[in-house]
């Protein structure tokens, strides 16, 4: 905060912005880990994880609707992790919703589009469509996924938050490899 209040140049002032804004999204985060704890102790909560963790398409569509609701897959990701961390849900569930958490996060394209441009039309159905393929996908070697995760998390020793961040980077970076040669074919299915 004394860079944001007390700096003269410009570059500055936002780096102060920046430092600032990382300190409270941490802060929230560390807040919100704590209230989410007693999660695990709620009968009604421990059942419906049981349920994501059998049907993960519940819990594709869960994470999609939760994170359209708040309009952040960055802030439902860490509500995730701190739901996983304090062991109120279990891997099983919480990847899904990983994956439900990136069409989710479509619909603030998707809003921000309507009365735009052509282009941005477009440009929101493609990363919509990106992500509903690449979900799918996903949910088809789900089981394989889970056997990937449970590999890295022994060899790099991850910890429960690491898991669901190197799980949404391999889903992020796997997608934009699959994709990549069929960039032409979803310009022509958005186009048409």
């Amino acid at each position: 905060t004394f860079l944001l209040l007390f700096a003269k140049r410009k570059r500055d002032h936002y780096i102060g912005e920046i430092v600032l804004g990382f300190g409270v999204l941490f802060y929230g985060l560390m807040l919100m880990g704590d209230a989410l704890k007693v999660l695990k102790n709620i009968p009604d909560f421990q059942s419906l994880t049981i349920v994501f963790a059998s049907q993960p398409l519940l819990a594709v569509l869960g994470g999609a609707l939760m994170t359209a609701i708040i309009q952040s897959s960055s802030a439902m990701i860490g509500i995730i992790q701190k739901i996983y961390e304090s062991g109120g849900i279990t891997f099983q569930a919480a990847l899904p919703f990983v994956f439900g958490s990136n069409i989710g996060t479509t619909i603030t394209a998707a809003l921000a589009a309507i009365g735009g441009s052509l282009a941005a039309r477009r440009a929101a159905g493609v990363h919509t469509l990106f992500n509903v393929l690449m979900t799918i996908v996903s949910l088809l070697i789900l089981p394989f996924y889970f056997q990937i995760m449970d590999y890295l998390t022994v060899t790099l020793h991850l910890e429960s938050m690491m898991q669901i961040a190197v799980a949404h980077i391999i889903f992020n970076i796997v997608g934009t490899i699959l994709f990549f040669p069929f960039i032409k074919q979803l310009v022509w299915t958005i186009k048409h």
